[in-house]
């Protein structure tokens, strides 16, 4: 154990076989000033790994060739028992190409085993320590802006339900009754007024049926009375008025219980996607099935337009237009979901949703 006056022990865990590398770390190790530690040695990664199962690990010096396991995947096996501790790679290579492999595989940083000294470890090891902090602070600021993005469309979806209803049921009713009075008043005008009556009937007339569309495009009365699949049907004979874009609608008629919160947002995901498609994929057909895997409900949009090269654009989801599927994908995310979108130039696009059947929005949230 090295003491001095820098603060907490790091826990130190080196995984090497060979003996004069093990001895060699160690000497390493003890001429660092600045950093105090604690070093356990296992000679196999099954040792190392048992040992990190035991927690109170803060570091793995690893080397990857091991009686046991060899290379990159050494280094991913570590990574997936123990994603939260910081892992420096030794390597015994000459050149950097093996220690940078390590670190686009998830190392924090990687040593060569030639250059070591207490200097050279003390600054990577210092170095992996807070760069693992800071990608923890980042996948909680990650995970909290996910959560705060599925509250805020819950809140947008109950907000577009209330004015839709105040819309219904005032403007609405009350622009019916205006014309049913007027209608009475038919009865009593002078003549040669029927002409300009009937314009007046007519303006209510458009407004009445502004009113009704604008509720619908709010927030589609079907999906909360007859539920998603109807809500699917109503939306793609919606979007062949709006867009003229052919839309078929394929569902395997199992039950898929959700909360309320859940199918309005699958509901925009498949508005969103087709609205895409009408707009940008040049497609003359759509189609969207819904189905139910096990405890998993799926949502397909298919299309047969130009397509496009589906890791670039989901690379970049969220610039400009492409916010919208980035705002899904979050969505999906939160639910326990995820969004895989293929295609490919000239060969149409197929986006799938996936959504956990049994976790609604709610239940996450209470997780």
């Amino acid at each position: 154990m090295s003491k001095n006056a820098s603060g907490k022990l790091v826990e130190i865990l080196l995984v090497e076989d060979n003996p004069a590398d093990a001895r060699l770390i160690r000497e390493a190790l003890a001429e660092m000033a600045e950093v105090s530690f604690n070093l356990e040695c296992a000679g196999t990664l099954s040792e190392g790994l048992s040992r990190l199962g035991e927690g109170g690990v803060d570091l793995v010096l690893l080397d990857l060739g091991l009686p046991d396991s060899d290379g990159i995947e050494t280094l991913t096996r570590v990574r997936t028992e123990m994603p939260a501790v910081p892992i420096v790679v030794l390597t015994g290579l000459q050149n950097d190409a093996g220690g940078v492999e390590a670190i686009r595989q998830g190392a924090q940083d990687y040593v060569r085993k030639e250059r070591v000294d207490g200097r050279v470890l003390a600054r990577s090891i210092r170095y992996a320590v807070e760069r693992k902090k800071a990608q923890r602070r980042l996948e909680a600021y990650q995970t909290r802006l996910r959560s705060l993005a599925s509250e805020l469309a819950v809140a947008q979806e109950r907000e577009r339900r209330r004015i839709a209803i105040e819309l219904h049921d005032r403007i609405g009713q009350t622009l019916v009754f205006a014309k049913m009075k007027l209608g009475e008043l038919q009865a009593c005008i002078p003549a040669g007024a029927e002409d300009k009556l009937s314009g007046m009937q007519g303006l209510l007339d458009g407004m009445i049926g502004e009113i009704r569309s604008l509720t619908f495009e709010l927030s589609p009365p079907v999906l909360y009375e007859l539920g998603l699949e109807a809500a699917l049907e109503w939306l793609a004979e919606r979007i062949e008025q709006q867009y003229g874009l052919k839309v078929e609608l394929h569902d395997d008629g199992q039950p898929k219980p959700l909360g309320k919160d859940t199918r309005a947002l699958l509901f925009r995901a498949v508005q969103e996607l087709l609205v895409n498609v009408a707009r940008h994929a040049h497609a003359g057909e759509a189609r969207v099935s819904i189905w139910r895997e096990s405890d998993f409900i799926r949502i397909e949009v298919q299309d047969n337009g130009k397509g496009f090269l589906s890791d670039e654009v989901l690379s970049c989801a969220g610039e400009r237009d492409l916010f919208g599927l980035f705002s899904i994908q979050e969505r999906a995310a939160e639910l326990g979901g995820e969004l895989k979108i293929k295609s490919s130039p000239g060969e149409g696009t197929q986006a799938v949703l996936t959504i956990p059947v049994t976790r609604t929005w709610r239940a996450k949230r209470r997780e």
